[in-house]
């Protein structure tokens, strides 16, 4: 139980669930429907274990061939000399989470005005605006899209996760780090998820999580879903999350100590006798299935899945 007010009550519900992709029918993503039964269910906390998106990244590489100007939907006149690069990341509706119009999300060379810790800056123009103005200027250089046009998992990703009201800590899964995605798309999963953790865990004093190299809470993006030590719901429950990114490589490689830090973290965090775990009452380990030092059975090649 965990209490909203001093003399109100009411169970604390977790969901725990993963490899739901987004809401992509043609492709057999249903992560709507999954979500949507958790939601109609009062569901505090969802504990996700890898394989958000399936999506990964895609994005449109260009160079300007002739100088070209834009207007962004900012009302900001850009000019562009030949050879300036121009990235093409996806197309916003409008209508999610931080989206101020519909357009396409381009990357150019960063202004004076450009805050960030991005290479480059996020603008927004108008269909109209991308045909007649710049898309005849520019050469594309990408090797191209799988349906002709860009996409970006992990914004598609957040702005569904929002979407829904329940408190949500997740891990990475093979699709993230490796299949569809690589260091870069599960970074910027972490950057997206930690903010969402921070809003709606941290800022509402309903959990708290720190890292096995950060041991300062509330933790760094760098750690989370990757040796994640969380408590919540009045520190009830303490959940680690194990991540596929830092803990599965090992047996390939043949070196490295990946496996037995994530063994040093489970004996650390559990033994944790500080007072901020002094109520913990439920333990949980969670990781992605498919991580070969950490799983067992069920899928070829178990013998090498030994925690």
């Amino acid at each position: 139980l965990h209490s909203s007010s001093p003399t109100i009550k009411k169970p604390l519900k977790i969901a725990f669930v993963g490899d739901t992709g987004l809401p992509d029918h043609e492709f057999q993503g249903f992560g709507d429907l999954t979500m949507d039964m958790i939601e109609e269910e009062g569901v505090d906390l969802v504990v996700y274990a890898g394989d958000f998106d399936y999506w990964g990244r895609c994005w449109e590489n260009y160079v300007v061939v002739n100088p070209c100007s834009v207007t962004t939907q900012d009302g900001r006149l850009h000019r562009f000399a030949a050879g300036d690069s121009v990235l093409r990341f996806r197309w916003i509706t409008g209508t999610n989470w931080g989206e101020p119009a519909a357009g396409w999300e381009l990357g150019i060379a960063p202004t004076a005005a450009h805050v960030g810790t991005e290479p480059f800056e996020r603008v927004l123009v108008t269909p109209t605006a991308w045909n007649r103005d710049m898309l005849g200027f520019l050469s594309n250089t990408t090797d191209g899209c799988a349906n002709g046009e860009p996409w970006d998992g992990p914004s598609e990703w957040r702005n569904f996760v929002r979407g829904y009201d329940f408190d949500f800590l997740a891990t990475s899964g093979n699709y993230e780090v490796e299949k569809t995605g690589g260091p870069h798309v599960w970074a910027d999963h972490q950057k997206y998820m930690h903010k969402l953790y921070m809003e709606r865990i941290v800022d509402t004093n309903r959990g708290v999580c720190r890292g096995y190299y950060g041991m300062e809470e509330p933790g760094t993006i760098q750690e989370y879903g990757e040796r994640y030590s969380c408590l919540y719901g009045d520190g009830a429950h303490h959940i680690l999350f194990l991540g596929w990114y830092q803990g599965s490589e090992e047996r390939r490689k043949g070196t490295g100590t990946d496996g037995a830090l994530s063994v040093e973290f489970i004996d650390r965090e559990f033994a944790r006798d500080d007072v901020s775990a002094t109520d913990v009452r439920w333990r949980y380990c969670v990781h992605h299935r498919t991580s070969p030092k950490l799983s067992s059975g069920g899928q070829p090649g178990e013998a090498e899945r030994i925690l």
